[in-house]
Formats: structure tokens, C-alpha cells, sequence
């Protein structure tokens, strides 16, 4: 049985996705505003998004990068 991953690639194996937290951005009457995305991706996904330092260990570190003054683009 194949899955299509929030990322948009396809994975066969049920093993081989992951559970990820990464920076967003969001739009309304104010503009842009930074937000948080839950989503499931591949592995080579994943690690794009650590390498552009998109991506949150935990629900707290996301938290607080929301809540902070620090620059949402990635």
C-alpha cells in the first residue's frame, strides 16, 4: 500500500515516514505572519528542513520561536 506524504513524494513502506514540526508562514487581512506546520514527510524532507533550519525538535521549542521576535523565513 502506497501513502502520499505531506511533502508530496510517495512512500510504500509505513516505516519510513516522519512525524515533523516545521516553520510556516500564514496570510491574512495583516499580512503575513509566521506559523508552525504539523506534518508527515520523507526522510529527504526531513533533513531539508533541518538544514535550513526549519525544523523543531519539540512542541516547546516551536512555541516559543512563534511567540518570539525572530524572523519566520527560511
Amino acid at each position: 500500500m502506497s501513502f502520499w506524504l505531506s511533502c508530496g513524494h510517495r512512500e510504500d513502506d509505513m516505516d519510513k515516514h516522519y512525524n515533523v514540526i516545521t516553520k510556516s508562514s500564514d496570510c491574512d487581512e495583516d499580512g503575513f505572519k509566521k506559523a508552525l506546520a504539523y506534518s508527515v514527510v520523507c526522510k529527504k524532507c526531513k533533513e531539508f528542513y533541518k538544514k535550513e533550519n526549519a525544523l523543531f525538535d519539540t512542541e516547546e521549542e516551536a512555541m516559543k520561536w512563534l511567540m518570539s521576535d525572530e524572523d519566520w523565513h527560511f
